[in-house]
């Protein structure tokens, strides 16, 4: 009975391990292109600062919410030509964790931008013009949209649902001015920290929403934060602001403004404690894996030490005598593989770990019985 229990812990200790060697791999490679983001964009977004709202509203009530917002929409209105202020929502393609985007959960495919981001990070036509504010359509109830290409034999489909996402304020598909852009030579770059990939936090063919204060000013308070950038020479950027941000009653909601890179490098210190803090967990576990499996072998070899020497004699083989012993290791692996499926481990980590289970195993009860037979 000791050989199960023993095998079970030596079990668990592999397979914290391999959540603990996923988390450390993830970390690694989220801090390593975070890093490489940031590189990327950093000359772009120079001198560009952020208006993140403070944790101490938390609590307000609905009217102070609606007061809220109503100032933030004001503030917008009054920082955006000032300021140079880039808008850009990417919600549907934030990864927060290791959970799916709404994007890959949904298929909710759109952004929103304002007229400032299309100067900022160009989108361009088929045949390589770049799309300005002057190709728009700049009537209130108009709703511009900017429809990838490779998205264009579903305009019909696009623009239907957004007739039923804001047909309640009074939206029809006649009102929806539909702009196809060229995906395959626009790149549409998100910069914020929550979407950080392999390419420097480029989306691929986004719908484009272009933002319109009738449709979407009612969630212009969203976008503060990381979402919407100004332009401030300034060395002290609240300074400049403050006046305003009095006026639209938002002086105690924003106290601080960062640079866009100041998000990066807080999200990599972060990153960094995580992942010192899994690599010694990857480390103990490993360790108590190694220490398990000694104790596994020698209580394995001693409580089988008779049948171990008769299939010696008989020159029969040991994975027919230890059948049971042997399927007992497989259900357990299958279990852990199960497992591993709504941890999120990777499971080439697990596969990894589980053949050098299999080996050490094999050649450590190999050296044991060699030396009981020498003795």
């Amino acid at each position: 009975m000791k050989q199960y229990i023993a095998l079970i812990l030596k079990s668990l200790a592999l397979f914290c391990a391999a959540i603990f060697i996923t988390m450390a791999v993830s970390n690694a490679i989220d801090l390593y292109r975070t890093d490489k983001t940031l590189g990327a964009i950093e000359p772009k977004t120079d001198g560009y600062v952020q208006l993140p709202f403070s944790a101490s509203i938390v609590d307000v009530s609905v009217i102070n919410v609606n007061e809220l917002y109503t100032g933030a929409l004001e503030f917008y209105k009054l920082t955006v030509d000032e300021y140079s202020g880039v808008l850009i929502d990417v919600m549907n393609y934030e990864n927060a964790g290791y959970k799916k985007t709404l994007f890959e959960e949904y298929g909710q495919n759109w952004i929103t931008v304002n007229h400032n981001y299309l100067e900022f990070n160009p989108v361009y036509l088929s045949d390589g013009v770049q799309i300005t504010v002057d190709m728009l359509n700049n009537r209130q109830d108009i709703f511009n949209l900017l429809i990838p290409k490779s998205l264009e034999y579903d305009i019909y489909n696009i623009k239907s649902n957004y007739q039923d996402m804001y047909g309640a304020m009074g939206l029809t598909t006649e009102q929806i001015n539909a702009v196809v852009y060229d995906d395959a030579i626009s790149d549409i770059y998100t910069y914020t920290v929550w979407v950080v990939n392999s390419e420097n936090g480029k989306i691929e063919s986004p719908v484009i929403e272009i933002w319109n204060e009738k449709y979407l000013g009612n969630q212009t308070g969203n976008y503060f934060g990381d979402r919407y950038f100004l332009k401030i020479e300034n060395p002290n950027p609240l300074e400049t602001l403050r006046p305003l941000l009095t006026a639209c009653g938002l002086e105690n909601i924003i106290i601080n403004t960062p640079a866009v890179a100041d998000a990066f490098n807080a999200k990599m210190r972060a990153i960094s404690q995580r992942l010192t803090i899994v690599s010694v967990a990857s480390f103990v576990s490993l360790a108590a894996f190694l220490i398990s499996l000694l104790w596994w072998t020698r209580i394995f070899c001693k409580a089988n030490r008779e049948k171990i020497s008769e299939v010696k004699r008989r020159g029969a083989r040991f994975a027919t005598a230890f059948r049971f012993g042997i399927a007992f290791q497989a259900l357990v692996y299958l279990v852990m593989a199960a497992l591993a499926l709504f941890q999120n481990v990777n499971m080439v980590v697990l596969l990894l770990l589980l053949i050098t289970d299999t080996l050490l195993t094999i050649t450590l009860s190999k050296r044991r019985i060699g030396r009981r037979s020498e003795s």
